[in-house]
């Protein structure tokens, strides 16, 4: 999988064949770097707080992306999650009482679809930070998550390349990063397999080459059973 100066954040499914057309040594090979497996509900639930990352990956994955320069990051990325205003000669459509909506949104949450997204753990050329993978919803990010509870940089990972361990830092968020529930102070190991929440909407697991190869190969299993 080569670095071709977008985020690659694809389903689970263009993984699967990996794990059937190589042993986990040829695996490892090819594919050296970690991976972030991340879980969602997929569909639009009707307001921009409530969209879920599936929703927003599948709208970006259609839309060509365009590049920033550091330090130019604009905020049309907020400007997205505004509202839009009805059209003048259109009366503006009359909204439902909260409880009503509410009671509309859990309704489509609990028959949602969870699906699978997996992010290699890579650098892009898209940013100053050469020590560290940046995560966050503005697009000079290594790893881009475009929904509005993501600050417009987030978190990041840096590798200490002498014993191959890598660690988990946020940067300043306004929402938080979180390793096993508990909110990060100060940078982190993280182990394969740990679970981490970004802010209120995003969660993912860590995992090295190894380890998700085995992942992928317990998750043909499931499917099959």
């Amino acid at each position: 999988m080569t670095n071709d100066g977008k985020s690659r954040v694809l389903p689970l499914d263009a993984f699967r064949s990996l794990a059937t057309e190589n042993d986990v040594n040829a695996f490892i090979a090819q594919y050296s770097h970690p991976f972030l497996v991340l879980e969602t509900k997929e569909g639009d639930f009707g307001e921009m707080g409530f969209q879920t990352l599936a929703t927003k990956l599948a709208e970006e994955a259609d839309t060509p992306e365009k590049t920033e320069e550091p330090g130019t990051i604009t905020d049309l990325d907020i400007q997205l999650a505004q509202a839009k205003t009805p059209a003048p000669d259109k009366p503006a459509p009359e909204k439902k009482p909260v409880v009503d909506r509410n009671e509309q949104l859990q309704k489509k949450l609990s028959q949602a679809k969870l699906v699978t997204y997996v992010c290699p753990l890579v650098k892009r050329d898209v940013n100053k930070f050469a020590s560290m993978i940046t995560v966050g919803r503005a697009a000079n990010n290594d790893i881009r998550l475009n929904l509005p509870s993501i600050s417009k940089f987030h978190a990041y990972f840096t590798h200490v390349q002498s014993n191959d361990t890598w660690f988990l830092a946020d940067a300043n968020s306004s929402n938080g990063t979180f390793v096993n529930g508990e909110r990060l102070k100060t940078r982190t190991k993280v182990e394969p397999g740990v679970s981490i929440r970004l802010g209120s909407d995003v969660s993912l697991r860590f995992f090295d080459a190894r380890a998700f190869y085995q992942f992928l190969r317990q998750n043909l299993t499931d499917s099959k059973g």
